[in-house]
């Protein structure tokens, strides 16, 4: 009888606040214009490893901003997992277009960042809440 080991299953969370929203893994910063702020969430995805899933979903509302437009990359700016989507409402969802399979972008025989960018409809100083967790589900073949 062969024995296979198929590595293991790893599910990160990350949470994300509007201006001074506390509780957070991470927060976008206050300024008076309605710019893209991109947010690394780290080399949070070992070497030889791939990204089997990624999503986000709004807790609560962002209010003030108008509309949220987030965006999921492996580069600052990026959208290789999920293009541009509308978070402002609580339990808005983000991911990777239905039927994108399980590449979602190449293994890298590097540590891989992943990246959350946003966009508000209103200067950004003007949100005052909002919070947004990142799933992302990891095949991790670290140590194998």
């Amino acid at each position: 009888m062969s024995k296979y080991n198929w590595g293991r299953l790893r599910i990160l969370k990350y949470t994300l606040g509007g201006v001074g929203v506390t509780g957070c893994d991470f927060n976008f910063v206050t300024a008076a214009n309605m710019d893209e702020q991109p947010i690394d969430l780290g080399a949070i995805v070992p070497s030889n490893c791939r990204v089997l899933d990624i999503f986000t979903v709004t807790n609560n509302q962002f209010t003030g901003a108008v509309s949220l437009g987030i965006k999921i990359g492996n580069a600052s700016g990026g959208e290789q997992f999920a293009a541009s989507a509308d978070v402002f409402a609580a339990n808005a969802i983000n991911q990777p277009a239905v039927g994108a399979g399980y590449t979602l972008v190449a293994i890298s025989n590097a540590a891989a960042h992943v990246w959350l960018s946003g966009t508000p409809g209103a200067n950004w100083s003007l949100n005052t809440a909002g919070k947004l967790t990142c799933y992302i589900t990891i095949v991790d073949v670290t140590g194998l």
